[in-house]
């Protein structure tokens, strides 16, 4: 059975959203679009989450609940070849700061377990170009939390750390198939965003603050 879902939403308690962001809004443009399945994104806000419990006791359809994890968050960018349709690019870093929802200070890390996760899912989902991906990791398992079929908001920690994403888009929009170069770039790479983004590596960082 396929399901069309958006799992990736936000209430209208979160930064820069429609105020008509209700349930009952929601579940009306989501009939429109033909999505089946929304999330319940922002679950953790007192009001947002009186409001659903309020709102959706009497609703006659069965939810899917996502355990809670209390694992580390990571996140991977991935590029899916639109000729090959095969991940061929993986960079996965570990998450060291968030703001209002979005990673804002990052490291780069390799674990061929994530990689080969990675990749089956891939073969699950029809998706072409950059994807972003968010991970737990808990009891020695990866478990996926999202998909974001896009470049993510922290694609620059892969870019400047050698990931080109732009250039396997215009490989493929020339009929070019891209090499695999999954897990091809260096661990202990740091991404800092203050007013700027800064891409430097662990030693860089430590020599700087010794200096």
């Amino acid at each position: 059975m396929e399901i069309i879902a958006d799992l990736h939403i936000h209430s209208r308690y979160s930064m820069a959203t429609s105020r008509q962001g209700t349930p009952e809004y929601l579940d009306l443009w989501a009939r429109k679009k033909g999505i089946s399945l929304v999330g319940t994104g922002d679950f953790t806000h007192p009001a947002w989450r009186e409001e659903l419990k309020e709102k959706l006791k009497e609703a006659k359809s069965e939810y899917i609940i996502q355990e809670y994890m209390a694992g580390e968050d990571f996140d991977a960018d991935v590029y899916i070849d639109a000729i090959s349709n095969e991940a061929v690019a993986v960079f996965s870093k570990k998450k060291i700061e968030t703001r209002i929802g979005g990673a804002s200070k990052t490291i780069s890390f390799k674990d061929e377990k994530l990689f080969a996760f990675i990749q089956n899912i891939v073969k699950r989902f029809k998706f072409y170009g950059p994807v972003d991906m968010d991970f737990f990791y808990q009891d020695g398992e990866y478990y996926l939390s999202e998909i974001n079929p896009r470049f993510g908001g922290a694609y620059l920690h892969a870019f400047g750390a050698g990931v080109d994403f732009p250039k396997m888009i215009l490989n493929n929009m020339k009929g070019i198939t891209n090499d695999p170069i999954i897990g091809d770039y260096d661990e202990g790479v740091l991404m800092l965003m203050y007013d700027e983004v800064v891409i430097t590596t662990l030693d860089q960082l430590r020599g700087d603050y010794n200096d």
